[in-house]
């Protein structure tokens, strides 16, 4: 999707490189190394504008994405995150943390394993130039896959797609994306 958006689209597997299977009961501090090295990797690219760099995240993604938009380690040889957006991400561990990069936030109003009610007590910590915060009614964790059409609960979460947020959290990436970085 990104790259049908004329955007360079790096995934970062940091799970399958470690014998990880799942991470949802432990931290990963390791994924903030993980984006750095991406960060460097990208920068070096003869194609890719280092100025123009987003940290993208889902889940505890996502919460990778948010802690590097708070990091004071902003620069790498030059190079540095822009932006980043994280969808649902557990914003319980930003609270009294302020962002210094601009930041998008979507998540479903009644997702049951990263609560809205976090990211909006984190939106309301910050100046509306970093943070946008978009949740969407009716939508839970997860509600970007497809693949979740009838719902599952899984390590006790109900996770669910939602059509309808998925839709628009597409329509709200791609204008974040070209409103920050341009395209």
């Amino acid at each position: 999707m990104l790259a049908g958006w004329g955007y360079v689209a790096l995934f970062v597997d940091d799970f399958t490189t470690r014998g990880l299977k799942e991470t949802c009961a432990v931290d990963f501090p390791e994924g903030i190394s993980d984006a750095y090295g991406a960060l460097l990797y990208l920068s070096r690219l003869p194609f890719v504008d280092r100025n123009r760099i987003a940290a993208i995240g889902y889940s505890q993604g996502a919460d990778t994405a948010l802690q590097i938009a708070a990091s004071n380690f902003a620069t790498l040889n030059g190079a540095s995150f822009k932006i980043a957006v994280a969808y649902y991400p557990p914003c319980g561990n930003l609270i009294d943390k302020k962002l210094k990069i601009p930041a998008l936030i979507l998540i479903g109003e009644l997702d049951d394993v990263t609560p809205a009610a976090d990211c909006e007590r984190l939106a309301k910590q910050q100046s509306n130039a970093q943070l946008k915060l978009v949740v969407y009614p009716d939508a839970r964790h997860l509600f970007d896959d497809p693949a979740l059409a009838d719902g599952k609960r899984l390590l006790g979460m109900w996770l669910q797609y939602n059509p309808q947020a998925a839709m628009r959290s597409r329509a709200e990436l791609r204008k974040f994306l070209a409103s920050r970085l341009g395209k």
